[in-house]
């Protein structure tokens, strides 16, 4: 079928008035089979279709031709999924790493909150220091 699609795709690309061969162009009732089982599956796909009465490539026939054939076209599919596979392990690799951090924090989080609380307590403890001694109220020398 494979040669079938490429023989097709090849022809509505390039003859203008593309019109799908007889049952008498074949040598056997396989070889026209085959023929007409590609031409239903690249109608159906959406590779090739019907406009102003006359059949014409559409942007995925065109990308079977751009990649090589029907074989390749495959290939690139079938690499599509195991790239999509592999970025949706990495995401949720990344999701469970994220997860972790997320809990590590909430952990510490009590802990942080109790450091800036007597953080915050010296600060203002020395900021009053700071203004008696300006204001001469605190003298170590009387």
């Amino acid at each position: 079928m494979e040669e079938e699609i490429n023989k097709i795709l090849n022809k509505v690309k390039t003859e203008f008035e593309f019109s799908p061969e007889s049952r008498y162009n074949f040598d056997s009732d396989i070889e026209f089979n085959k023929y007409k089982k590609a031409l239903v599956h690249l109608k159906t796909k959406g590779f090739i279709k019907i406009e102003r009465n006359r059949y014409v490539i559409s942007e995925l026939g065109m990308d079977i031709i751009d990649l090589g054939g029907w074989s390749k076209y495959q290939n690139f599919l079938m690499q599509e999924k195991i790239n999509e596979k592999d970025i949706k392990q990495i995401e949720f690799e990344k999701s469970k790493v994220d997860l972790e951090l997320a809990k590590k924090m909430l952990k510490e989080y009590p802990k942080t909150k109790l450091i800036a609380r007597i953080s915050i307590i010296i600060g203002i403890c020395l900021a009053i220091l700071e203004v008696i001694r300006a204001l001469g109220l605190l003298n170590p020398n009387n």
